[in-house]
């Protein structure tokens, strides 16, 4: 029997994986999973006992063991000044594939991470388990001004790609950005090509292929720009693209290959789109007609092994960031293109195409101008799932692609290459009306790390508040599998929303967020926890699943009732709470005009609060993206006692890309404080840098 069919059908059990005393704090986010579901990354939005740490935003490894769950720090152990935040803390950016490193940069921190970094400037570094921490980018001087951002790996952490525009060699100048890799330890050069018939760093600088652009975005830059073993990286410089080979030879990808032309670079140059898992496959778009008989540009696919190059797709597809997803075996790769094609597709709107490596095209679908999560920014943006093969792709949109309406709610659609078909794995095969949006993962991950989705046998994980079983009776979000085609109840379906995380290779393994006890260790009676439903596990009740090691203390026996957990998020126009026990009271100071365009400018809001005794303090942001009304910022913290915070609120990835597509964004502001219903709540209208108007 396939590993995904032994998922759907074997018997399942619901593990604890978090701590059961996390110190009054839910667990945020996911980071994602090991492929043998034996241990998962996640956000805390406090510190768990015993862990030195920010109090908010703390990243944790949890370990499966014969007995339970151990879980470990995985963000710097170090101390902070009191009444942290958000901006004091780690800003993670990669994880290696066991989950014992974390690589993330310092996020605006009080002072050095480690003795020595007195140059301001960011840095890179590796946090492993236990929060011991690894400078990767000291440079020849320290204490010398220069940013680096880490861009990726290899799938064995023996290649580490950065960048950074400081000295990091004795024999290459400091002062323009380049392109390096640290291998084993030891940094070496990646951006280097031919001047003038010598091989010298890029003069004008370098870029990762995949760059993220910005070493504050969650979303991670492409890691398939760099190949599974670390031979092959690609990189940028002078708008041409390269790929650098054992770091011995560089090829010009980007070259012509018109006869008469030769050999000469891109005239418009070129943008990196996506790769195969070994590296000997990538595409890239460019303006230019590079092959005899081109007309224009579109989407290439270059072979390094061989030096071919084939044009995918003579048409725009919208560049730069025409490219959905390139399959990890080099076997096709996805594109949308916003005009007609072959016949096909409509203008003006998204048109989603599928095309092998011998350049033989499929029409898939005319997409909804709404659907953000496709084509923007390139493929390391974009949030769908792919097989290891190629053959399925799962993507969400709004628009109805089978023959059920939606009515304007976002569904999850997956295509099979084989069969040349397409299915919606969450809509009701009765033809019931949408409860709501359907997502690939949960939307409300600030992180926007992007789970496996698909088993390897082809079965996918998603969320949906619709009931698609019997059992699913809550009018919640739920986790399923859509497998065989019809779709597999993963979660309770009898109580609160639980949230997708990530997956085993297999499917054996899911992981979930919820506030549900769902097993009776859990007692903190509806903080949020990370749980897995894994086939043929389980715990016998005695034992109580909690943290150890070094990082935090076991979880306390059974005693007194842990304080309530935060609802759904509700506290600026006052919304009168309900009578009950004495809860702690709040005020948030007013937003002042400057902070409102800051938080236009940075996609980040600090906000001033004074809280009455000790509380988790929340801020949601809802808004109108396309045709939908969604999270686009969020923020949490935790106070131990009475005084005041600061609470960092955080644009969403989409939340930007349609301020600065729109030039306008209207916000509803709502912060709460936990162990009361009292919520304020503040309307702001956000306008772009390049509008003429300030947020009001």
């Amino acid at each position: 029997m396939a590993p995904g069919a032994l998922a759907a059908t074997a018997p399942r059990a619901y593990e604890l994986v978090s701590p059961v005393d996390k110190g009054a704090a839910d667990v945020g986010t996911g980071a994602g999973a090991m492929a043998d579901g034996d241990a998962v990354a996640y956000v805390s939005y406090g510190a768990f006992p015993g862990t030195s740490n920010a109090d908010f935003g703390t990243i944790y490894r949890s370990q499966r063991t014969g007995s339970g769950w151990t879980t470990d720090v995985l963000s710097p152990k170090q101390p902070f000044p009191a009444n942290t935040s958000l901006a004091t803390t780690f800003n993670p950016e990669d994880f290696s594939a066991d989950l014992r490193t974390l690589y993330g940069i310092p996020f605006n921190a009080p002072g050095p991470m480690t003795p020595g970094d007195t140059n301001q400037s960011i840095d890179v570094y590796a946090s492993t388990v236990g929060g011991e921490l690894h400078w990767l980018s000291p440079g020849v001087d320290p204490s010398a001004p220069g940013d680096s951002v880490y861009q990726g790996r290899s799938d064995d952490n023996r290649h580490v790609v950065f960048e950074s525009s400081k000295q990091i060699l004795p024999d290459v100048p400091g002062g323009t950005n380049e392109v390096y890799e640290l291998v084993d330890g030891a940094p070496r050069l990646v951006s280097t090509i031919d001047v003038g018939g010598t091989m010298q760093p890029a003069p004008n600088g370098a870029t990762y292929g995949g760059s993220r652009g910005s070493p504050y975005l969650y979303a991670p830059a492409d890691r398939r720009a760099v190949s599974a073993d670390g031979s092959h990286v690609f990189f940028t410089a002078d708008t041409q693209l390269y790929v650098r080979l054992d770091g011995t030879t560089t090829k010009l990808v980007s070259a012509s290959q018109v006869t008469g032309s030769v050999g000469d670079p891109a005239p418009s140059g070129a943008q990196f789109a996506g790769a195969s898992d070994d590296g000997r496959f990538v595409t890239f778009v460019s303006q230019d007609p590079l092959v005899d008989g081109a007309v224009g540009g579109g989407l290439y696919a270059y072979r390094v092994d061989t030096g071919t190059l084939r044009l995918l797709a003579e048409t725009d597809v919208g560049y730069p960031g025409g490219n959905v997803r390139t399959a990890p075996d080099g076997s096709r790769a996805y594109f949308i293109t916003v005009h007609e094609f072959d016949g096909q597709g409509q203008d003006i709107f998204p048109n989603l195409w599928v095309v092998d490596a011998d350049g033989t095209r499929h029409f898939i679908a005319t997409l909804s101008t709404g659907d953000t999560s496709l084509a923007i920014g390139g493929e390391n943006q974009n949030l769908v799932a792919i097989t290891g093969d190629g053959k399925k792709l799962a993507f969400e949109s709004l628009a109805n692609l089978t023959r059920y309406d939606a009515g304007g709610a976002r569904e999850v659609y997956v295509y099979d290459d084989a069969t040349q078909k397409l299915a919606c794995a969450s809509c009701p095969a009765g033809g019931a009306d949408p409860a709501g949006d359907a997502d690939l993962h949960n939307p409300n991950n600030y992180m926007n790390s992007v789970p496996r989705g698909f088993t390897t046998d082809g079965g996918l994980f998603f969320e949906t508040p619709q009931a698609l079983a019997d059992a699913d009776t809550d009018a919640k979000s739920d986790v399923y599998e859509y497998v065989g085609g019809r779709a597999e109840l993963i979660s309770t379906g009898t109580s609160t929303d639980t949230h997708y995380v990530d997956s085993s290779a297999d499917g054996s393994s899911v992981f979930l967020l919820t506030r549900d006890s769902l097993v009776p260790a859990d007692i903190d009676h509806g903080y949020q926890d990370m749980y897995v439903s894994r086939v043929g596990g389980g715990f016998p009740d005695t034992s109580t699943p909690g943290c150890s090691g070094a990082a935090c203390r076991p979880g306390p026996s059974p005693q007194p009732a842990a304080p309530a957990a935060p609802g759904t998020a509700t506290a600026f126009d006052v919304t009168p709470g309900t009578a009950g026990e004495p809860a702690p009271t709040f005020k948030v100071s007013a937003i002042s005009a400057a902070a409102r365009r800051g938080f236009a400018r940075t996609g980040q809001l600090t906000l001033k609060v004074k809280v009455s005794g000790s509380a988790v303090l929340t801020a949601t942001g809802r808004g109108q993206i396309g045709k939908q009304r969604v999270t686009i910022a969020s923020g949490a913290t935790h106070r131990l006692s009475a005084g005041s915070a600061t609470l960092t609120v955080k644009l969403t990835s989409a939340a930007k890309r349609a301020l600065v597509r729109s030039g306008r964004l209207t916000i509803r502001l709502t912060v709460a404080c936990s162990d009361t219903t009292r919520e304020v709540h503040a309307t702001l209208v956000l306008h772009h840098a390049n509008s003429t108007k300030g947020g009001r």
